[in-house]
């Protein structure tokens, strides 16, 4: 229900400050991927969250709450990490013609497959915009999610 939501979205939110302000960058990332699902509207199923997102559920994002999270990410590692870094890189680079670009450039070598995750730096070394990992759309790829980043006016 919608006051679960809201309730859920507060404490996630509240919960990465408080990790983002301690520089636990591994365990704000996996906040994040949680706040992206709520973002998106997947439902907890009887078995928690499903951890991907569906290419439908690209339309359904709430861009507030997106704006929050990256403001929390910018801000804590001084513009090293965020959705918007992340977004200016991939304009930058013109991503939709160059992902492997992309991918190298934010430190996700293998074309930002899910495995991944436990080969990222989770620190301030880390490339510019390694930082939040995005969950893979339908099992396998983060190419729709990260064009889907590029579009939105972050400031």
């Amino acid at each position: 229900d919608r006051h679960g939501y809201i309730t859920s979205l507060i404490f996630n939110l509240n919960n990465l400050e408080q990790t983002l302000q301690k520089k636990q960058w591994r365990l704000a990332a996996m906040i994040t991927m949680h706040l992206v699902l709520l973002a998106a509207g997947r439902n907890q199923g009887k078995e928690g969250f499903e951890s991907y997102l569906r290419k439908e559920d690209l339309r359904n994002f709430s861009i507030e709450t997106l704006k929050k999270i990256d403001r929390l990410w910018v801000k804590h590692s001084d513009g090293h990490f965020g959705f918007s870094i992340q977004a200016e890189i991939y304009k930058e680079l013109n991503g939709d013609k160059h992902w492997d670009v992309f991918f190298k450039t934010v430190g996700w070598h293998d074309k930002g497959k899910t495995d991944l995750f436990d080969k990222l730096d989770f620190s301030l070394n880390a490339p510019k915009g390694e930082l939040p990992f995005a969950p893979p759309c339908d099992h396998s790829d983060s190419k729709p999610y990260i064009a889907f980043l590029a579009e939105i006016i972050w400031n």
